[in-house]
């Protein structure tokens, strides 16, 4: 009876040219350890792509009143802008400092910013699931 069910599966997706259709594949996670993964994911904006939870919690801090209530947003993919973590030699020419803290064994948070200014303040949260890190919110803190 399985066999009978295979083919008759078979003339149908024949019956229909839905047998050369392609199943999207999750992208291969970059590093099971965070301290790999994080240095992946800021030298590749694809990779920051694949590895966002959206829509993407967003707080805001600053405002043009000086408003001391954050603005929380959710944001699709296509609102975000690429990079949200510089990479490595950006980070340096600018005079960023990256600090990463351990919450648990599935939160790490990594905050961002520059001596002597508010610029590039960030702190970015990242949670694991089954298969891998994702960036689930980001608090902007930039003055």
């Amino acid at each position: 009876m399985k066999n009978f069910r295979y083919l008759i599966s078979i003339i149908i997706l024949a019956c229909f040219g839905l047998s050369n259709v392609a199943v999207a594949k999750a992208p291969a996670c970059p590093s099971q350890n965070f301290n790999v993964f994080i240095k992946r994911f800021s030298q590749n904006t694809e990779i920051q792509k694949q590895f966002t939870k959206t829509p993407l919690r967003w707080v805001e801090y600053y405002d043009e009143q000086y408003n001391p209530k954050p603005k929380v947003s959710y944001l699709a993919l296509d609102a975000l802008s690429f990079p949200v973590l510089l990479n490595e030699q950006e980070q340096k020419d600018n005079g960023i400092t990256v600090t990463t803290k351990r919450k648990n064994k599935r939160q790490y948070v990594v905050s961002t910013g520059t001596l002597h200014s508010g610029a590039y303040t960030y702190e970015l949260t990242f949670r694991k699931n089954k298969r891998c890190w994702y960036l689930t919110q980001v608090i902007n803190a930039s003055t």
